[in-house]
This record gives structure tokens, sequence and C-alpha cells, in this order.
């Protein structure tokens, strides 16, 4: 069986090379909280496909591999942000 490798291109460029697993992206690139930012999720193309306001729900290495998982916000979490930020201008 081919595991399909996925190109996921981030927000500030980074390239990751990765293939599926279920919900979660499996890598040997560097992957960390840093890189995986709700700011660097902000704008996601993977596999050719943009997809907007991402999160990483979860990162951990296993077996000598990098693996996470990121999905969309849903509109409540999207409005809770909102929210949040406008309340930091106040």
């Amino acid at each position: 069986m081919e595991n399909t490798i996925y190109d996921i291109i981030l927000a500030d460029g980074t390239m990751i090379h990765a293939t599926m697993n279920g919900n979660n992206y499996i890598t040997d690139d560097e992957v960390n909280t840093v890189i995986l930012s709700d700011e660097n999720l902000e704008n996601v193309n993977i596999g050719g496909a943009d997809y907007y306001d991402m999160t990483c729900t979860n990162i951990w290495t296993e077996d000598g591999h990098t693996r996470f998982i990121i999905r969309e916000l849903t509109d409540s979490e999207k409005l809770k942000k909102c929210i949040i930020e406008l309340s930091a201008l106040m």
C-alpha cells in the first residue's frame, strides 16, 4: 500500500512533507509548536487546497517521527477568538 505524501505549506512559507494516518500527519521534517503556531496556521495549503483559521490540537514524537493533528477552527472557536482579540483592544 502506497502512502500519499502531502505538501503542507504554512502561512510563513514553511513546507512540511507528511503522510496521513487517520487524523494525524506523520513527518520526518522538523515540526514543533513554534512552527505550528496559530499565526502560522491562519492560512494553510494542504495538497493544493487552501484552509483558513486552523489550529494544532496535538503534536508528539513516536517511532522516530513527528506526528501532529491540525484542523480548522469551528465557528464558535472563531467567534471566541474574535471576542478575545476585541477585548484586548479595549
